[in-house]
C-alpha cells in the first residue's frame, strides 16, 4: 500500500503499524483470526469446481444487491421529486394567497 500521508515519524509509525502487518491468507494462517482461519481452511479444502461455483454465487449475490439497491434508490428518488414538486406547488399557492390578501386589504383602505 502506497503511502500518502505526512514525513513526519509519528505519521510514518502509524501507517506501519496498520498497513505493514502480516496479512491473513493461504499462506500465512498464523495472522487469521479463528474465523477467518477457519474460512480459508475450508475454502483450501474444497475443490476447484466448487470454489467456481462459490465465487459465481457470490458475484451473483452482489449484483443482486446491487440491482436492489438500485431499485431501492430510483423509488426513492422519484418519491422525493413529487414531494419536491408538492412543496413548491404549496409554496406558490400560499404566495398567491398572500399576494391575494394584501391586495385585499389595499383595496379596504
Amino acid at each position: 500500500e502506497e503511502y500518502g500521508g505526512d514525513k513526519a515519524f509519528h505519521d510514518l509509525k502509524s501507517f506501519a503499524a496498520e498497513a505493514l502487518v502480516p496479512t491473513c491468507n493461504p499462506g500465512n494462517l498464523d495472522a487469521c483470526s479463528p474465523d477467518m482461519r477457519k474460512d480459508t481452511e475450508a475454502f483450501m479444502a474444497m475443490t476447484y469446481e466448487s470454489l467456481d461455483n462459490l465465487i459465481k454465487g457470490k458475484e451473483k449475490q452482489q449484483e443482486d444487491l446491487q440491482s436492489s439497491f438500485k431499485e431501492t434508490f430510483e423509488k426513492l428518488q422519484k418519491n422525493y421529486d413529487e414531494y419536491l414538486l408538492e412543496k413548491e406547488m404549496q409554496i406558490i399557492r400560499a404566495k398567491a394567497n398572500v399576494k391575494l390578501i394584501k391586495e385585499v386589504i389595499d383595496a379596504k383602505k
